[in-house]
């Protein structure tokens, strides 16, 4: 495995790394707000989305499965890629489905429906 060239004794190889680490806890920090923010804002989502506990919980649950099932493709997709391959797509996965549920006025438009 070949390393990146630097010059001045390491210090620009240094500079990337702080700037790499530092972006990937940027897009960690805002995955995990993205996720956990709903439960605070429960009451205005579900008068705006018209929810009841059930939907609401279904929503949290979804986003759940959805992060096992992401997390277990994007290891196998991380044995196989490069990592900058990989992070780049799942950001821009991630950055799709919110701007995706961000569309949605109301619980039946996301296609889950309670139970009659």
């Amino acid at each position: 495995m070949t390393q990146p060239t630097s010059t001045n004794n390491g210090h620009a190889g240094k500079r990337y790394l702080a700037f790499v680490i530092t972006l990937l806890m940027l897009i960690s920090t805002l995955k995990v707000a993205d996720r956990e923010l709903l439960a605070p804002l429960y009451d205005p989502v579900s008068k705006e989305l018209h929810l009841n506990d059930l939907q609401f919980g279904a929503i949290r649950s979804a986003t759940n499965v959805a992060l096992i099932v992401g997390a277990v493709i994007f290891g196998l997709l991380a044995d196989r890629w490069r990592r900058r391959d990989v992070i780049a797509l799942g950001v821009l996965c991630w950055s799709a489905i919110t701007w995706a549920r961000g569309a949605f006025k109301t619980m039946p438009s996301c296609s889950w429906r309670a139970p009659a």
